[in-house]
Formats: structure tokens, sequence, C-alpha cells
């Protein structure tokens, strides 16, 4: 009687069939949660954006103790923005940098950011933050026009 070293046919394709079913079962949860990631990068670089804005809100209200004024340029390829303070960058922020890749925050009517000593808004600012694989997928950080404040609104279709 010959002795088996391996697995014979049946074994292997019946393994194989074990493993493509749980595959298929499979496919839909990995769908759900790719898209749950790109929910949660689209709000971190939203929270991200709306802490800065309020940062730059409060040292607009204190600018006669801190000087200069400062203000956000969104990025017009729209992978993040720069804090400036008097022609000298403070901070860069580019959120292919931090992870958030596919994340994109643009703004139609301007892309500068910048608040009055009584810490409302220059003009109103309403950030459109998407992912570029999912337009459907949208939140939006607002600047209220008179009281300066910020606002981050969904808006999934």
């Amino acid at each position: 009687m010959p002795s088996s070293k391996g697995f014979a046919l049946l074994e292997l394709i019946v393994g194989l069939a074990i493993f493509l079913f749980m595959l298929v079962i499979s496919l839909p949860m990995w769908e759900g949660f790719l898209q749950i990631s790109e929910m949660a990068k689209i709000d971190s670089a939203c929270r991200l954006l709306a802490t800065d804005i309020a940062d730059i809100q409060n040292k607009a209200l204190f600018r006669n103790l801190e000087g200069p004024a400062y203000v956000i340029m969104l990025d017009r390829y729209g992978d993040g923005y720069t804090i400036i303070k008097s022609q000298t960058i403070v901070k860069n922020v580019r959120f292919s940098k931090l992870g958030l890749d596919p994340v994109v925050a643009t703004c139609a009517n301007t892309n500068k950011i910048s608040f009055s000593t009584t810490g409302s808004p220059q003009r109103a600012v309403n950030v459109n933050v998407y992912s570029r694989k999912n337009n459907s997928k949208r939140k939006y950080v607002e600047v209220q026009p008179v009281t300066g404040r910020i606002v981050i609104t969904d808006e999934t279709t």
C-alpha cells in the first residue's frame, strides 16, 4: 500500500471552495469598513480645520496684544491649508502628509480666512470638505458671517 504524501485533488478543491466562499461573504463588510474609514478621515480634517480657525479667531480678538493678524490660506488644490502671520508661515497643514490622503478642502468664494478684532470673519466662509474617491460624502466647515460661530455640518447624498 503506497503512502500518500500531500493532498488529493478533491481536498484542494474543497479547501479552495471554502476559502472563496468566505472571501465572497467578507467583501461587503470590507467595503463598509472602507466607507467608515473615508468618513473618519473627512471628519478628522474638518475638526482639524475648525480647531485652527477657532485658534485664529481667538488670536484676532487679542490682536492688540499680539500684533499683526493671522490668516488661513486654503491650498488651491485642496490638499490642506497654511496659517500665515505677517508674511511668515506659522503652520503648514497637508492632508496627504497626515494620512488623510483622499480628503479635499475647497471654498467657492475665497481661499483666505481672516477675522476682524471683534471675532467676526472678514467675509462669509463655507469650506467644503470631501473625498476625492466619493464626492457624495461631504462635510462643511462654516464660519457664520456676523457671529463668527464655527459649525461643522454633514451632507451625505
